[in-house]
């Protein structure tokens, strides 16, 4: 009987930890930082499947730093909507990366002691 405790104990132990590793691995998944991560590698490696990156690096070369505003307008203008959207999503994810790394950041301890 003390044999058949033990292997049903066992049974509920990796039950328990299994579902543990399951919520954990989801936590890490789903986190905000690992969502927008995937977000910007998907928006990078499509904008890189539809655009030829180095084309636009010498086309950039190429044309006269005062006509610069004018061209980019023009190339935008021309480019496919699934690019801009592309290029779109990784632009509002780095910003917002970026805004969420250089907001200050309050604890509510913080926040009591300063009233």
């Amino acid at each position: 009987m003390n044999k058949l405790a033990t292997i049903q104990s066992q049974k509920l132990r990796r039950a328990i930890m299994r579902r543990v590793w399951y919520a954990y691995g989801l936590s890490v998944v789903l986190s905000r930082a690992a969502l927008q991560g995937f977000l910007f590698g998907a928006s990078m490696i499509g904008f890189w499947k539809l655009v030829s990156v180095i084309s636009i690096i010498n086309n950039f070369l190429s044309v006269r730093v005062g006509e610069l505003p004018g061209y980019i307008t023009q190339a935008l203008m021309q480019a496919h909507v699934l690019a801009l959207i592309a290029f779109g999503i990784m632009v509002f994810t780095a910003l917002s990366v970026g805004i969420r790394i250089t907001l200050p950041r309050y604890h509510w301890a913080q926040q009591v002691q300063s009233i």
